[in-house]
């Protein structure tokens, strides 16, 4: 079975020795993203908003797979290039794993729970990190 959290901490550059659960609970302070984090994360609300938009569902089925494949792409470039503060880096990593785990199900096809998983994540980052201009929200 694919984890995203375990493939976070396997291909992780490097360890802060932060924990890899995903906590529920929000931080006092957010953590600061870095130019590159909110590009890419941005980029992937950009890709995901295509399900929330008007149009037909057999034009959003047709978009699952490679949106699946997108995100998990632009995730990947995070991992390549996350140069976050350790604790920043050790509280994004739980949330690209989910992120993953999203795209991974939107890959085999399965809109509605990676939709919800990735859904999930992105309220998690916009909870952790400061992010001006981030424009998510529960009912998205």
């Amino acid at each position: 079975m694919f984890s995203g959290q375990s493939y976070a901490a396997e291909n992780s550059h490097h360890s802060h020795g932060g924990s890899s659960n995903t906590s529920d609970v929000k931080p006092d302070k957010k953590f600061i993203a870095d130019e590159a984090l909110k590009e890419r994360m941005s980029s992937i609300l950009s890709a995901m908003q295509i399900f929330n938009k008007p149009g037909s569902a057999s034009e959003k089925k047709k978009a699952v797979i490679p949106t699946g494949g997108r995100v998990e792409s632009v995730v990947q470039d995070i991992f390549k290039s996350c140069k976050l503060a350790p604790d920043a880096d050790a509280a994004i990593h739980p949330i690209l794993g989910e992120i993953l785990e999203g795209a991974h199900l939107l890959k085999k096809g399965d809109e509605k729970n990676g939709h919800e998983r990735i859904h999930k994540a992105l309220l998690k980052y916009g909870d952790n990190f400061e992010h001006s201009g981030w424009n998510h929200n529960r009912s998205e």
